[in-house]
């Protein structure tokens, strides 16, 4: 029974996951391309990358749409600070190494595949 539901608010879990990666994606795109329209995609084919960005940049300032992150460098440095802090969690090392070590390396079951397989069977 409990395999049964945890598998059911996996999938569920997945879907909405997927769904708000998809939407997320869709967003950016549909921003990139308001904003290069704005700029002028044959002004933005005759620059180099690192000007292209700025140029981006600059226009994503000036409408109001660009991340509060990417303001300046220290504002940067500390929302990467804050991502680093969460991945070095030493709790989420732990599961990581516990989800490593479970996982028999002889049986070809080292794939992301084999171990959520190898987890939900022990869960069961």
């Amino acid at each position: 029974m409990f395999g049964l539901c945890s598998g059911i608010l996996i999938d569920k879990i997945m879907r909405l996951f997927f769904r708000d990666l998809v939407d997320l994606i869709g967003d950016h795109l549909e921003l990139y391309r308001r904003t290069q329209a704005s700029i002028g995609v044959d002004v933005l084919v005759t620059l180099s990358s690192e000007e292209r960005d700025e140029q981006l940049k600059q226009q994503l300032l000036a409408s109001n749409d660009l991340h509060p992150a990417l303001v300046s460098a220290e504002t940067e440095h500390k929302v990467w600070m804050v991502f680093y802090e969460a991945i070095c969690f030493p709790n989420v090392l732990h599961l990581l190494l516990n989800l490593l070590l479970a996982c028999p390396h002889d049986t070809g079951s080292s794939t992301a595949h084999g171990w959520i397989t190898r987890l939900s069977s022990e869960a069961e």
